[in-house]
């Protein structure tokens, strides 16, 4: 194990300062960027919805993915029966 005998000596961390902090530098910046990043997109993304929704609601329209979307299909296998149960 290491041991610096001062708060200077950890700070030049043997001579190797520039690369061992910039290093846990660059690893805070990334570590806060896929932390902030997909809660800020989250928000945008609720609040485009909730406009799409808004807009919806006032014209009376679908939206086109509505329009083309495909119908439901039945499952291939009955659920409402317990495992094991033959017809």
């Amino acid at each position: 194990m290491i041991q610096f005998d001062s708060f200077q000596e950890f700070i030049a961390m043997g001579g190797y300062a520039a690369n061992v902090w910039s290093v846990y530098a660059m690893f805070a910046v990334f570590l806060a960027a896929n932390l902030f990043l997909p809660l800020r997109k989250k928000k945008r993304l609720l609040k485009e919805i909730k406009r799409r929704q808004i807009v919806n609601a006032e014209t009376g329209k679908h939206s086109a993915s509505e329009e083309h979307a495909m119908p439901v299909l039945k499952p291939l296998v009955d659920t409402g029966k317990a495992a094991g149960e033959s017809t």
